[in-house]
């Protein structure tokens, strides 16, 4: 629960699914997850993708 709603993260392997009634909650999570682990990668070769709204590119398929 987060402020006051509930804050649903379904992950697969590297993929997260995030969902809550306030998109601020959403970003503060994904600014979250910048931080702890792009930093992982010293060279900084790797950067978390993010895609928001109802339709989805994933592993070449369109998931609306």
């Amino acid at each position: 629960m987060i402020e006051g709603s509930q804050m649903t993260i379904r992950f697969h392997v590297d993929d997260f699914n995030l969902s809550h009634v306030s998109t601020k909650v959403i970003e503060n999570v994904i600014s979250w997850l910048k931080r702890e682990y792009e930093s992982a990668f010293a060279e900084g070769s790797v950067q978390m993708m993010v895609s928001h709204g109802q339709t989805h590119k994933y592993l070449g398929m369109n998931i609306d």
